[in-house]
């Protein structure tokens, strides 16, 4: 008896309830956002990405080759120093 009168009391609560008046201008508000043109975005042209990239390849080459060229000539140079150390073909001159 005591659920039925509960569940009474919940269903009577809800009768008071009033139906919300919305906004007389929120029809004319989404309205007028749907009509409004999308934000246009300009797109860098993919021939612009593909210089880019090659450049910035280019230059990664460019650098990795310039620092391995002067590995090379530097460890030749140390190999002729030592050499020419081994050799004494350095020539000291006592004045």
């Amino acid at each position: 008896m005591q659920k039925e009168e509960w569940i009474n009391q919940i269903m009577q609560s809800s009768a008071d309830i009033k139906a919300v008046e919305p906004n007389p201008y929120l029809f004319n508000k989404i309205q007028s956002a749907i009509e409004q043109p999308e934000e246009t975005t300009t797109a860098v042209p993919v021939f612009k990405w593909a210089f880019a990239a090659l450049f910035f390849i280019s230059m990664n080459v460019a650098c990795i080759s310039f620092i391995s060229f002067n590995k090379k000539q530097q460890n030749q140079e140390a190999a002729l120093s030592s050499l020419s150390s081994e050799m004494e073909f350095n020539t000291t001159y006592n004045y």
